[in-house]
């Protein structure tokens, strides 16, 4: 039998067992508890226990998804090639044309610390062109020297 026939097979007869147990009453659970010799609430207990450790291993499973796909991400952007102008003042030129371009731009990157253009410095200007060339904005033709 193969492995995935094997999962089958053990995920039917788990579903076999959930469907009886569901199907019982609490009477029928309690009597048979009892029958066994086990304490009632040392089995709840237990059962509470199991399902939160699933609950929690699903949450780790979703979250561990997340994360590898935010990874991924990040490495895609580290990927991307551009240029940028070679010094301060063009930097500054060429956001400030972005923002002419695009002005809800502005909005998006100039936060209520910096209210006025002139007051980012330059590495918060080389960070935005950074920020919008991974956004592939500085590819636009219109921002190239001389692009109307």
């Amino acid at each position: 039998m193969t492995y995935k026939g094997t999962d089958e097979r053990l995920r039917r007869i788990l579903d076999t067992v959930a469907e009886s147990v569901a199907e019982a009453t609490d009477a029928e659970i309690l009597e048979d508890v009892k029958a066994q010799g086990k304490n009632p609430a040392v089995v709840a207990q237990e059962v509470r226990t199991v399902l939160l450790r699933g609950v929690i291993a699903h949450g780790k499973t979703k979250l561990r998804a997340a994360q590898i796909q935010h990874e991924q991400q990040v490495v895609a952007l580290r990927r991307i090639r551009f240029s940028l102008p070679d010094t301060p003042a063009a930097m500054r030129a060429l956001l400030a044309k972005v923002l002419t371009l695009v002005p809800e731009y502005e909005t998006a990157l100039l936060t209520a610390q910096y209210r006025g253009f002139s007051e980012l410095s330059d590495e918060d200007v080389r960070q935005h062109l950074v920020q919008l060339a991974q956004l592939g904005v500085l590819e636009d033709p219109k921002l190239r020297e001389g692009g109307n």
